[in-house]
């Protein structure tokens, strides 16, 4: 591939704030998502438009005389030797004159002779040599989507920012206000209820009848209190001086009756 400073030997070199800048517009430009912000100052845009006028002036078309010259060397090297060779070159060059000059040089030649085996169609040439003029045009692109970005909003003043005392003074109005509507009540807090077991098993009946219970955390809790319950009776009644009594009594008698 012909590099740009072969193509275009006045080209200046590319500074690092120009790259970065094409590296951006080039991101912009396919990018499927929203297009990132882009501002350049105007010496980088003014580099911008330099830089691509200058490799415009190197898109100028080659021209008929040009191309044919090039072409008739190519069938030299290729031994394309048909009976009306001038015919097929001159057929071939009116269709490749528009590509710029510096796509028919012996370097390109060379190429071309490398790349094919055989005399190329038309079609094969023209996608050849178009990839040798297609970075020019591609940053020649760039460079114009740099130009016509604005540029950085410095010359806007900044906000100016607000008096903390002023601040203060807003918010303390506020908490004023607000305290002044907010309802005085006399009545003392309320005090947390604690239920019983009966009065938490009724609570969870009537939740789990009512279907306000979907996860079934009211039924697991109601199982559990049960069960609790039940294990507080087995035990009221193997340890409570009352019911021990009793079943002493009730072996004193079966003991006597024996």
């Amino acid at each position: 591939m012909t590099s740009l400073a072969i193509i275009a030997p006045g080209l200046p070199p590319l500074s690092f704030d120009l790259a970065e800048a094409m590296a951006d517009a080039r991101r912009n430009a396919t990018y499927q998502g929203p297009a990132l912000p882009l501002t350049v100052p105007e010496r980088v845009k003014r580099d911008a438009a330099r830089r691509a006028d200058l490799l415009e002036d190197t898109l100028e078309p080659a021209g008929g005389k040009r191309v044919h010259a090039w072409l008739l060397e190519l069938a030299k090297v290729k031994a394309f030797t048909p009976k009306d060779l001038d015919g097929a070159v001159s057929l071939m060059a009116r269709f490749l004159q528009d590509l710029p000059a510096f796509c028919f040089t012996g370097r390109t030649l060379e190429g071309a002779a490398a790349a094919f085996k055989a005399w190329p169609d038309y079609a094969e040439l023209k996608i050849h040599l178009g990839t040798i003029a297609r970075p020019v045009r591609d940053e020649i692109a760039a460079l114009r989507l740099v130009q016509a970005a604005p540029e950085p909003d410095s010359a806007k003043p900044a906000p100016d920012r607000p008096d903390p005392a002023h601040v203060r003074a807003q918010v303390e109005a506020l908490k004023r206000d607000l305290a002044a509507a907010r309802p005085v009540s006399n009545r003392e807090p309320a005090k947390a209820v604690r239920l019983n077991h009966a009065q938490l098993a009724a609570a969870y009946r009537e939740q789990i009848a009512q279907g306000r219970d979907p996860f079934g955390l009211a039924a697991t809790r109601l199982r559990a209190l049960e069960r609790t319950q039940a294990d507080e009776i087995e035990a009221e009644m193997t340890t409570s001086p009352r019911v021990l009594a009793a079943a002493q009594g009730r072996e004193m008698e079966r003991g006597v009756g024996a």
